[in-house]
């Protein structure tokens, strides 16, 4: 029999050792800076529609619905998940025209 090239009296000991997780950073209030976007309401306050970097967003009830994109016309192009239109911007004003039973309008005032 030949000698064997492992130990025989190897010890393990367990590790009851805890790894400390790093502390969270949390910034600092004077820190965190809040943006005020370009929104707009309408007066029942159902509708809103915020600036993005293509155009708006719309929401209905605080839930996205749709976007309005800017065409090069100027014009938004209105998808949403209640009809299609086209928006067009109007002093402190965007109005929407959609077809849904007959010619409606939705007009936005700027917060």
């Amino acid at each position: 029999m030949q000698p064997s090239a492992v130990k025989p009296s190897l010890e393990i000991t367990p590790s009851n050792g805890v790894e400390k997780d790093e502390p969270q950073t949390i910034p600092r209030p004077e820190m965190v800076e809040l943006i005020d976007d370009e929104g707009y309401t309408t007066n029942s306050k159902e509708y809103k529609i915020h600036s993005t970097d293509s155009g708006y967003n719309m929401y209905k009830n605080n839930s996205l619905i749709g976007t309005l994109k800017k065409s090069a016309s100027g014009c938004y192009l209105t998808v949403t998940t209640e009809f299609i239109g086209i928006g067009y911007k109007k002093e402190n004003t965007i109005i929407i025209e959609y077809d849904k039973n007959g010619i409606q309008f939705l007009v936005f005032q700027k917060k």
